[in-house]
């Protein structure tokens, strides 16, 4: 347990410029926005362009670990001979990756909400605002794994056959995502997905069914929102999967 935790802090040294630009990033854009809104007395600017980052955290957590990973690849046989395994060395990643990108959502959010005060109703806003700010975060959570399970692959064919591995990716990343497409079209999926529905009695009015990617609920023409249990468990079985099999080829694959 110790040597997860230097683990931890280890990655954590590692991956706090990217912290640290996020933060000065987001200050000057809020500086040249409200300097825009004043110069041009455009209304509400600066409102539009912090709405406007908060969607693109949906790939927060796989930029962090592509960065991450991508410094380890330059002393690799290094960071894989530890004696912690091939799970906890992603995890390690994966939680600093969190922290990072919970800190940078909470100031947009945090910047957002106090910019819109007096134009939007806050009571709103926050109620269904945290929901999807936590389909946001399950989604963030959905790329960054399987970005992680490519990433795996890629190296183990790297050592194989060195640069040619992209091909290799390429040609599986299409394979999955057609194979994904199919399999969401079915009615095996729908059976898979479609149970345990829960329901809001205070959703937002006058909505049609949404769908983000691989995460979604419904909002029914009442105003009543539809989540399934189902839908979840599925999708954290799978990531389960992708998790145990880039684990297992860092282990016995990758590192001998």
């Amino acid at each position: 347990m110790q040597a997860f935790w230097g683990q931890l802090k280890k990655d954590f040294y590692l991956g706090r410029s990217m912290i640290i630009i996020t933060i000065i990033g987001l200050i000057v854009l809020f500086m040249v926005g409200q300097f825009l809104e004043l110069y041009f007395n455009i209304e509400r600017l600066v409102t539009g362009l912090w709405a406007m980052i908060i969607a693109p955290h949906i790939f927060y957590l796989w930029a962090y670990m592509a960065v991450s990973l991508n410094v380890e690849t330059n002393k690799f046989h290094l960071w894989l001979h530890t004696p912690l395994s091939g799970f906890q060395l992603l995890i390690s990643k994966f939680i600093n990756g969190l922290v990072a990108m919970v800190i940078s959502f909470a100031i947009a959010c945090s910047v957002f909400l106090w910019m819109s005060f007096q134009e939007l109703n806050q009571a709103i806003l926050l109620q269904y605002g945290f929901i999807l700010a936590v389909h946001l975060f399950l989604f963030a959570i959905y790329i960054a794994i399987w970005f992680i399970f490519y990433w795996t692959i890629f190296q183990y064919f790297k050592k194989k056959i060195g640069s040619f591995a992209w091909l290799i990716i390429i040609g599986l990343f299409i394979a999955i995502s057609w194979g994904m497409g199919k399999l969401r079209s079915s009615a095996l999926y729908d059976t898979l997905t479609t149970w345990g529905s829960m329901t809001s009695q205070k959703a937002m009015e006058n909505l049609v069914d949404s769908n983000i990617g691989a995460l979604s609920f419904q909002v029914q023409p009442n105003g009543e929102l539809t989540v399934y249990a189902g839908f979840y468990i599925f999708y954290l079985i799978l990531c389960v999967i992708l998790i145990w099999f880039s684990s297992w080829l860092l282990d016995k694959k990758i590192e001998v």
